[in-house]
């Protein structure tokens, strides 16, 4: 007994260890850090044994069925030739008494047969498919009377079991009933052997299936994880700054195309920063050049060097002008990029836009000596347009043919529908571009003369704002030329919106 103080000590709270499961959102976080190779082949995994259980158990269920079906009507052949020898037993015994002692041995034994009086070979043999075949009898009563098994003797069998058997018909009345152990789903022990073999063997395939499965979708995993993996590590190394990193391409399949669109996207990522980078440059060497002007201008201007002239003023707006021109185009650029700029379109006839173009530009070519020639469509070319900025693309190539023909040179303006567009070409007889300065003529800031700018104050701008405004409008912006036989600048605009 505990003592009246031990008794008053309070018991200490001791807690039952307890197993905590983790948390759904650990789970996830688990399954997250699972490489994705693993969850591939897992996931195939369980679908393929999911299949293989599906079958063995679909198979096994046929083929216990298919075996039943075989024997009953195997069983229902032998019946036809058990039950006359079977009722003549009956006929000559009057009962179905000691049927079963009568043949528990075999038909070669001393005193078989003893109540049956004149059995063939045939008859004996048919006794002996009995034993065999695992053969129940049951009498008028549906008490089983013959079982060589022992287990159902003396039972009744329900109606349903008797409707499968083979009924033993003695003078129009029916004394008794041959049923087949499988009707009661009970095999002889050679066909219990057998369905176990098939089974066995069924097993046996599935998983060697499984087994051959897995060894394939691992292989194909390594393949599609091998291009996939060399991706990651290419992106890795782009995120990280190293621009234009390409993978090899190993495949013609979808994989092979992801790769050379991975690697196309990676060299434009690359084009893009480079371009990025000199349009910094050439951004900041253009407005260095009008701002050092204005900058020289006003500090001679303080400094008394230059007298405070009109020409002196001119010269000063000039630039003002120049760099407010520049950052106009800049300003446009930025917004055809973005896609923002809005184009308001209304039906307009190119015809007339580009004659009054044409005719505006005509004392421009006469003061050159340069003939500027116009050949319309024949007849008017209306379209849906922005005309203000198809004016000021058609004036920029004007402008570019004018600047570029010599004295004495033509330039010619053409306009005609072609396949649904109308399409506008300027010609010159200057002196061309080369095929590399072909490629580049679009490109921002560049020019083939670079003291064009100093004396005409072009910014390299134009020819890539027109080509981002004519395909604003869904057409193309295009050049054809030859060193030394003049270029053609021409865009095509499609006629219906």
């Amino acid at each position: 007994m505990p003592s009246p103080s031990e008794a008053a000590k309070p018991t200490p709270n001791v807690e039952a260890p307890t197993h905590t499961q983790p948390s759904p959102g650990k789970l996830k976080a688990l399954w997250m850090r699972i490489p994705f190779r693993y969850k591939l082949v897992g996931a195939f995994f369980l679908v393929i044994a999911l299949g293989i259980v599906s079958i063995y158990f679909v198979n096994n269920y046929n083929l216990i069925q298919q075996f039943s079906k075989f024997n009953s009507e195997r069983f229902n052949q032998r019946a036809e030739q058990l039950a006359p020898v079977l009722l003549y037993y009956y006929e000559q015994t009057g009962s179905w008494d000691d049927l079963l002692a009568e043949f528990a041995q075999p038909p070669s034994a001393p005193g078989a047969g003893r109540r049956i009086l004149s059995l063939s070979r045939e008859q004996l043999f048919l006794f002996e498919f009995l034993r065999v075949e695992e053969i129940i009898i049951v009498d008028a009563n549906a008490t089983v009377i013959f079982d060589f098994g022992q287990t159902l003797l003396g039972q009744q069998l329900p109606q349903a079991v008797l409707n499968q058997g083979f009924p033993l018909v003695y003078e129009d009345q029916t004394v008794g009933t041959l049923l087949s152990g499988v009707a009661l789903e009970r095999f002889t022990p050679l066909a219990q052997q057998f369905l176990r073999s098939l089974n066995r063997s069924t097993l046996i395939a599935g998983l060697g299936a499984l087994a051959v499965s897995l060894l394939l979708i691992t292989l194909l995993i390594r393949h599609l994880a091998r291009p996939l993996n060399a991706m990651t590590r290419a992106a890795e190394q782009i995120a990280a700054g190293k621009l234009g990193h390409q993978v090899e391409v190993t495949s013609q399949d979808e994989l092979g195309q992801l790769a050379r669109s991975f690697n196309a996207m990676s060299a434009k990522l690359q084009a893009s920063e480079h371009l990025r980078q000199q349009m910094i440059t050439d951004v900041a060497h253009e407005l260095r050049t009008p701002v050092s002007v204005i900058q020289g201008g006003m500090e001679a201007l303080v400094d008394g060097v230059y007298s405070p002239d009109q020409e002196t003023f001119h010269s000063l707006l000039e630039e003002t002008q120049r760099l407010s021109r520049l950052i106009d185009e800049l300003r446009e650029l930025s917004l055809l990029d973005a896609g923002e700029l809005r184009l308001v379109k209304r039906d307009t006839n190119l015809s007339a836009l580009s004659g009054q173009l044409v005719k505006a530009f005509q004392p421009h070519a006469e003061a050159a000596g340069i003939a500027l020639c116009y050949q319309d469509a024949g007849a008017p070319v209306q379209l849906p347009a922005d005309s203000d900025r198809i004016a000021q693309v058609l004036r920029n190539l004007l402008s570019n043919a004018l600047h570029y023909t010599p004295q004495g040179g033509r330039v010619e303006v053409r306009l005609e529908q072609r396949g649904g567009q109308a399409v506008c070409t300027v010609s010159d007889t200057g002196p061309g571009l080369s095929a590399e300065e072909q490629a580049r003529v679009f490109d921002r800031f560049w020019r083939n003369d670079l003291s064009r700018a100093r004396h005409s104050g072009g910014s390299g701008l134009g020819l890539s704002i027109a080509k981002r405004l004519v395909e604003a409008h869904g057409g193309t912006l295009w050049v054809r030329s030859t060193p030394g036989q003049g270029s053609t600048f021409g865009f095509g605009l499609p006629m219906m919106a």
